[in-house]
């Protein structure tokens, strides 16, 4: 009872159904050859064509088969499969095109001191036509500053310090201007486990950087991964929530603490 109802369960679910006609057409030529109702050249004609049935199956798996060992082959190494997820670099390129194309943007890091100025004229033109972007960086002269000197390859608190104040003054300056887009600028004494880069977070294609923070390593040997809304569906909504509840809770940026 248990065959007939494995077979039925297949034919619902449209599985093997190639495997149950050879089966029906086999049992069909058996029973016309020995009852003698069909002539020879009718059941060697079947035959035939149950073998070609066969054969084109045996084809099939076969390259199933061979994709399937090709896909255990690239898993075989897990760390190849770490080096893939964990090893990637930001790409200039693509980031300098979706700032001139995307509709929303965010930066969460400690300072991004040599990305803004690199940046900036991709910056101006997304804003003069409509890009919103919204930076969060550490708040200056706070605990969270201590903090990333002590973590950081080469950096002293007074070496950040100075880079917040003027990249904060530069931002500013952006967020200044009349234009149909919009800068907006918080920072909060959070020391950021993470630096991310994201791209259109409400869309679906949304695009993800996120490189790890590390202790005294520099800064591009430190771990970074790629998300994308469509295939990290999860993950990707993850740390856009996560800098959505920091950005809640930081201050927008005041003038009296970014003087240099």
């Amino acid at each position: 009872m248990k065959f007939f109802q494995n077979i039925w369960q297949d034919v619902r679910s449209g599985q093997n159904i190639d495997s149950y006609i050879t089966i029906f057409i086999a049992v069909v030529i058996a029973i016309l050859g020995i009852t003698g109702i069909a002539d020879e050249k009718i059941i060697l004609s079947a035959v035939l064509a149950t073998l070609a049935m066969v054969s084109t199956g045996l084809l099939v798996n076969r390259q199933e088969n061979k994709r399937l060992s090709d896909a255990i082959a690239n898993i075989e190494n897990l760390d190849y499969l770490s080096d893939r997820f964990l090893l990637q670099q930001y790409d200039r390129d693509e980031l300098h095109k979706r700032l001139r194309t995307s509709r929303q943007i965010f930066f969460w890091g400690i300072t991004f001191t040599r990305t803004i100025p690199l940046l900036r004229d991709d910056i101006e033109y997304g804003i003069e036509n409509g890009l919103q972007i919204r930076i969060l960086l550490m708040k200056p002269s706070s605990s969270s500053v201590d903090m990333a000197a002590f973590r950081s390859n080469n950096s002293n608190v007074d070496d950040l310090n100075t880079d917040l104040r003027s990249n904060l003054s530069r931002l500013l300056n952006l967020a200044s201007k009349n234009v149909s887009g919009k800068v907006e600028v918080r920072y909060v004494n959070y020391l950021p486990p993470y630096t991310i880069t994201c791209c259109d977070p409400q869309l679906i294609n949304g695009h993800m950087f996120v490189r790890l923070s590390s202790f005294r390593v520099p800064n591009q040997i430190r771990p970074t991964f790629e998300l994308t809304s469509a295939n990290d569906k999860y993950w990707f909504n993850f740390f856009v929530e996560q800098f959505e509840s920091v950005w809640r809770e930081a201050e927008s940026v005041d003038p009296n603490h970014i003087k240099i």
